[in-house]
C-alpha cells in the first residue's frame, strides 16, 4: 500500500469517528480540503446525520465507530490484523484481539 505520507501529499485524515461524534468539524474539513464553501456545513451536517441515514436503511446499523468489535468474530478480526496490522498501527488504531 502506498501511504501519501511517504510520496509528499498534504493528508487530513478522517475517519468514522470524526464523522459520528463531530460531523460538522469533519465536514467542514472535507469541504475546506477540496477548496469548495464552508457556508453550509451545519445544515450538511443534519442532512447526513446517522439519525436521517439510518431510517429505512438496515444498512447503517448503530451508528457506533466501535460496534464492529462486538459484530464480527474473533477470527475475522484476527485475520483482518494480520492482513492490515501495518496498516491500522500507522493510522493509529490499536490492537483489538
Amino acid at each position: 500500500m502506498i501511504r501519501l505520507e511517504e510520496v509528499g501529499c498534504p493528508v487530513d485524515r478522517i475517519d468514522f469517528r470524526d464523522i459520528s461524534t463531530d460531523p460538522g468539524n469533519a465536514i467542514e474539513r472535507i469541504l475546506r480540503g477540496i477548496g469548495v464553501s464552508t457556508d453550509d456545513v451545519e445544515s450538511l451536517a443534519d442532512e447526513f446525520s446517522f439519525a436521517k441515514l439510518h431510517q429505512g436503511n438496515p444498512h447503517y446499523r448503530r451508528g457506533n465507530p466501535d460496534s464492529w468489535q462486538e459484530e464480527l468474530p474473533d477470527d475475522v478480526i484476527r485475520g483482518f490484523e494480520e492482513k492490515w496490522g501495518h496498516e491500522l498501527k500507522t493510522l493509529g488504531y490499536s490492537a483489538t484481539t
